[in-house]
């Protein structure tokens, strides 16, 4: 039969097992109490420095005090105004803590691996790895205290005071940052959150799927005003939320993550990368996001961004949304759209960095063929679209020489604007390169040109002699051209991909019928982006295979065509932003226009005749005006003319001049970044090369470049 005690017992220097406990049990130096029960009102085991209490049961309204230098090891505490007190000094581990029950950790005290049944923790002290699960478990961290590597489910808490590191919020269970409180490294798994009140911080918090942050606003006003919460570093994934009615700095959302910048809220610094999505809404501010590869920011009516980067992602501007700051492109493939543009509404921002492959959509706006887009003095770029104009500010101290701003159809209401990248430049520099390549023994270069004149040597490296060189294009919408290989024997393409004039990486696009040769590179979707025109010379059946990002996007065909007309060339006959297909009938000298859009066909249109003597060598902008022109030359003769195009029609012939017949055209570039192209002239006997350059449509001098092994042809 157990000890009752009744009034006031000590331990020292012994063990005592079992014990029922309606008075007081003092477990001394050198004391051990096993298995004690503590069960009547204002019962109570004190455990003093030196003595040990393992497995004791505190139940309703009697109290387990420990004392300094005293330990308690795996004891429950269940029933109302059941208690355990950690003093200073004091250490309880293991403690299991019941509906009701409570455990107090003072300052000073420790608590390891407390766990709470629906019972609560005080922490004025130190608790460590506590497991709160269930309703209503609550763990409440004071102002001085510490709580490390807790874990919160099932409707349990966690209200944070003082300091919570580590915290592991999972299903049903809360953790709440109280003015003055602060988080550090919080997990919110899924259906559980993270509140984080006026006054409150969280640092370094990691929201995952289902799970949830809100930072809450301030309220009040004037001296009766209070400051809203702060959370600094949030690691937002897949499927996770951070609701900001408050303060946030350098949030990082991730793909399939979300930040919600709401009434009130500011956002600083917020990654959004892709797959990701930052939603400012009404009164909500975003400054500094910046939005990479595939990342989304949407901007609701009311809603406030500042100083945006677009690095590769897409910021969109709804009707009404306020945006202010510069707004910044860095890198290739980011996009502003603007929804609701009109003449007097569009941004007044100053926009920087715009450069190929990205691209401002302006949604609201009908794409017109017979629109317009002019760089004026100051960088302010001027869009006429079905007589109505819209200006843009680009960066003043930025240079666009070399590029050209285009419009294009942007789905089915919209346009595009985006800028064109040199024909052939390999380097990025705005000026046309020259690709030679050894086909016998697959070694390639590219001689890049400055103004005109030779720059440097650049060995790109070797290829398989199975495969030919069939073209040059921009197949990731970078402004930069890349080489497109073929085994014309097998089908299977690959496309070159080049950085800086130099190899960057091969790329395979997959098979084609060999039925078929590469008639043409060319950009068909006025995307940026080249693809490549395939035709079957025997049927006269045209394919072309989509490029998105340097990979197979699909095949599209075009449809039939004469067989007595050969595909002479492709370009932008109607200053659109979208290729189209040149055909000629080099017996009668017929030539034909078979126009593009959106990707497929949209009409035949007859150019006219032309002397069957010369033959087509090039197409290009020869007057700088958005549209492109043909290129013809006697090569009997040497005798050179333009065939000038306008709106996808003839509108003049223009002479170039005669030129020595011992050079072929071998390329057509803008070799000067001055916006008009120019003429590759080369001796392929002796290697000599020379560019004849162009101002509106006539000769303006001829530039030697220099020699060339004439083991390797032109391939650009």
């Amino acid at each position: 039969m157990p000890t009752i005690i009744s009034g006031t017992l000590n331990i020292s220097g012994e063990t005592s097992s079992g014990l029922i406990v309606e008075g007081t049990l003092n477990v001394l130096a050198g004391g051990t109490a096993i298995g004690t029960t503590v069960e009547f009102i204002d019962a109570q085991e004190v455990i003093f420095s030196g003595g040990v209490a393992s497995a004791t049961a505190v139940n309703q309204s009697s109290s387990e005090i420990i004392s300094s230098g005293g330990k308690a090891f795996a004891t429950t505490v269940e029933g109302a105004s059941a208690a355990e007190l950690v003093m200073s000094g004091g250490m309880a581990s293991g403690t299991v803590v019941t509906f009701l029950g409570a455990e107090t950790v003072f300052a000073g005290g420790t608590a390891i691996g407390t766990i709470l049944l629906g019972g609560g923790q005080d922490v004025i002290g130190t608790a460590i790895a506590t497991t709160i699960s269930g309703a209503p478990g609550l763990q409440d961290i004071g102002e001085d205290g510490i709580a490390s590597g807790t874990v919160v489910a099932g409707g349990g808490g966690v209200d944070v005071g003082g300091t919570a590191i580590g915290t592991t919020v999972n299903g049903g269970g809360e953790e709440v940052a109280d003015a003055g409180g602060t988080t550090f490294g919080t997990t919110v798994n899924f259906n559980g959150e993270e509140f984080v009140q006026h006054g409150g911080t969280a640092v370094g918090t990691t929201v995952n799927f289902n799970g949830l942050q809100t930072v809450k606003g301030g309220s009040g006003s004037g001296v009766f005003s209070s400051p809203g919460g702060t959370a600094v570093n949030t690691t937002v994934n897949s499927g996770g939320e951070q609701d900001v009615n408050g303060l946030t700095f350098a949030t990082m959302v991730n793909n399939g993550g979300q930040q919600l910048v709401s009434s009130g809220g500011t956002a600083s610094g917020t990654f959004v990368n892709s797959g990701a999505e930052q939603d400012v809404r009404f009164s909500g501010t975003a400054v500094g996001t910046i939005v990479t590869k595939d990342g989304f920011e949407l901007i609701f009516p009311g809603g406030v961004v500042s100083s945006t980067i677009i690095g590769g992602g897409t910021e969109e501007l709804e009707a009404g949304a306020i945006a202010r700051g510069v707004i910044t492109f860095a890198g290739t493939g980011g996009t502003l759209a603007i929804d609701a543009p009109t003449s007097g509404g569009m941004p007044t921002n100053t926009i920087s960095g715009f450069t190929p492959g990205n691209t401002i959509d302006l949604a609201a706006v009908g794409f017109d063929i017979n629109g317009s887009i002019t760089l004026q003095a100051g960088n302010v770029l001027q869009i006429t679209e079905n007589s109505q104009t819209y200006t843009l500010h680009f960066d003043p101290a930025q240079s666009f020489a070399g590029w050209k701003f285009e419009l294009s159809a942007q789905g089915a209401a919209g346009t595009s604007i985006r800028l064109d990248g040199q024909l052939d430049d390999f380097n990025r520099d705005r000026v046309s390169d020259i690709l030679f390549r050894n086909d016998s023994s697959g070694d390639t270069w590219v001689e890049t040109i400055s103004n005109g004149g030779f720059k440097s040597w650049n060995q790109i490296g070797g290829s398989s002699t199975s495969f030919a060189e069939v073209g040059v294009g921009d197949f990731y919408g970078t402004g930069t051209a890349d080489a497109l290989f073929r085994n014309n024997t097998t089908g299977d393409t690959w496309i070159e991909t080049i950085s800086n004039a130099g190899l960057a990486g091969w790329t395979e696009i997959g098979g084609s019928d060999t039925h078929f040769t590469v008639a043409g590179v060319a950009d068909f979707y006025g995307n940026a982006t080249d693809d490549i025109l395939f035709r079957n010379t025997s049927s006269g059946d045209t394919w072309f295979e989509a490029i998105s990002n340097g990979a197979f996007n699909g095949w599209h065909q075009i449809g039939s065509s004469d067989t007595h007309y050969a595909i002479v060339g492709v370009g932008d006959f109607y200053g659109n932003g979208t290729d189209d297909i040149l055909f000629r009938n080099d017996s009668s000298g017929d030539t034909w226009i078979e126009q593009m859009s959106s990707g497929s066909f949209d009409g035949w249109h007859q150019i006219g005749a032309s002397d069957t003597r010369f033959s087509v060598v090039g197409v290009g902008d020869f007057f700088d005006n958005g549209t492109d022109d043909i290129l013809f030359r006697n090569n009997s003769t040497g005798d050179t003319w333009i065939e000038q195009i306008s709106n996808g029609a003839f509108k003049s012939w223009q002479q170039v001049g005669g030129s020595d017949t011992h050079y072929a055209v071998v390329a057509v570039g803008d070799y000067f970044a001055n916006g008009t192209q120019d003429i590759l002239f080369r001796n392929n006997s002796t290697g000599d090369t020379w560019v004849e350059a162009l101002s509106n449509g006539r000769s303006n001098g001829w530039h030697q470049i220099g020699g060339s092994d004439t083991g390797f042809t032109v391939k650009t």
